[in-house]
């Protein structure tokens, strides 16, 4: 599979979004592409100073930010939460 669909919840903005991926890419890039979405769509730029991090979000399980969506066996249709 070349890319996957996945659901991103940012609870302190209360929203949802859905982005497609590659497998290759890593979570600090995955983080740092939702930086950007969240500056255009809410007009917030105090995530990028922040030390946000990506877990599962059924699990509560924090990700390793230098190991790629592949590595940590994340799903098409995975639900994650950036906090």
């Amino acid at each position: 599979m070349n890319e996957l669909f996945l659901q991103i919840y940012v609870p302190s903005i209360t929203k949802n979004f859905d982005v497609k991926v590659s497998p290759n890419l890593r979570m600090y890039e995955l983080r740092a592409m939702l930086f950007d979405l969240i500056s255009l769509e809410c007009n917030i730029d105090l995530l990028k100073k922040s030390n946000a991090v990506l877990c599962d979000k059924e699990t509560g399980a924090i990700f390793n930010i230098n190991m790629s969506v592949r590595e940590l066996k994340v799903r098409n249709g995975s639900s994650l939460m950036l906090l």
